[in-house]
Formats: C-alpha cells, structure tokens, sequence
C-alpha cells in the first residue's frame, strides 16, 4: 500500500474514472458475501474452478488481464475465507478510494475523510503524507529497520512500486543524516517470478528465509 502510480491495472483505471463521477455516498462501504447460503454457492462455483482446468485457466487469464496481467492463481484466492459477514470484507470501498486519491497525487498519503475529519484525526486540514512527513519522523527516531519485498510478476503492487517506498525513506535517512546515510541493502529484496499471491498463499523458501533473517536484524 501507498505507491500506485507507476503501474495501475485496469480495474483500478475503470474504477477512478467511475469515481468521478459517482458520489462517494452510493458506494457501499463494503463488499461480502451476505448469508451461508451465498457463501456456500460461492464456495461451490470456486471448487468448481479447481476441478476444471479449463474453466479455472478462463477465470485467471481474465482475472490477469483485469489484474496487470498478474499470473496468480486467482481462483484459488477466491477460496479465502474473507468473504463473510462475520470478517474482513472481501473488498472495502473506502480502501479503494483511498488508493485512487494515492494514485492520483502519486504519493503514499493517508485517507483524505474531508476537512472537519482530517482536522479531527490529523490536526491538518489535509491528510497526512506518509512518504514525506511519515518516513522523516520514522528516520529522526533513531535507527528504524524497514524491510520491503516485492516480486517481478506482481500486476498490483509492481516492483516500482514498491521500490519507492525505499527511495523515500532513503531520502529521508539522507536528511536526517546530513547526508552520510547509512544504507541496507537488504532492506528491499526483488523475487524473481513472484506474483501478487505468492506472498500470501505459496511463498517460497527463499522469501520464507529472507523475512526470517529481516526478523533477526529487527530483534
């Protein structure tokens, strides 16, 4: 989360030109799915996709193509359990929101609720800006370890993306510093191959032992 602009898929395109002009109180807050009984035919038609490969590779290549040709195995992802009322929604439509207002100001900020909300949550009358503001008050605390990953096949969150995470807290070591910033260059790792769901639900071992060693030089 937090920088977008230099890869967007096609979805999230579709999606922020709508969100010009559709007013944000018609959105509904989230996306679930209502009842076991809904749940059970979602469930069902997902397994179905897993037993036909036919079927399952139509359903991924159009997810890709929507998806910034991100070759995941979408339909397997489909089978989380988040689809429920009881927990995290599917989709929220406040988070897309905020990654469209990402998108365009390209920079990683936080969520514009509006004057009176910002105010109230932020002191400022405009959200606070975590590439800028963030990553300096991150950096003049001391020694902060920071740790980022990303992978070449992603179609959501590209390796540029990612990547610019730690260009900003870079640029703010430096100014913090003075100029003589220390560098970890282990601190952003690129995994050949990787798409978007191979950090959630195969991960291999490699990125399992580079977390692993990430979690030593944090403790």
């Amino acid at each position: 989360a937090g920088f977008h602009h230099h890869a967007t898929p096609r979805a999230a395109s579709w999606f922020m030109q709508l969100e010009r002009v559709v007013p944000r109180g018609i959105f509904p807050r989230v996306l679930h799915l209502p009842g076991p009984a809904a749940r059970s035919l979602w469930h069902r038609f997902v397994q179905d996709l897993q037993d036909l490969p036919a079927l399952g590779l139509m359903f991924n290549n159009t997810a890709s193509f929507f998806l910034g040709k991100d070759p995941s195995d979408w339909a397997r992802a489909m089978l989380k359990p988040h689809y429920s009322e009881e927990s995290m929604p599917a989709v929220s439509m406040r988070t897309i929101l905020w990654l469209c207002a990402c998108w365009r100001a390209k920079s990683f900020m936080l969520w514009d609720g509006g004057s009176e909300y910002n105010t109230r949550m932020y002191s400022s009358t405009a959200p606070f800006c975590v590439s800028e503001d963030g990553y300096f008050a991150i950096e003049t605390r001391g020694h902060v370890i920071v740790s980022v990953a990303s992978g070449t096949e992603d179609g959501l969150c590209c390796d540029r993306n990612a990547a610019e995470h730690i260009r900003a807290l870079r640029d703010a070591r430096v100014k913090t510093s003075g100029g003589d910033a220390f560098v970890d260059e282990e601190e952003y790792k690129l995994f050949e191959g990787a798409s978007h769901n191979t950090f959630t639900l195969d991960p291999p071992d490699e990125l399992v032992r580079w977390v692993l060693s990430r979690l030593e030089v944090a403790a």
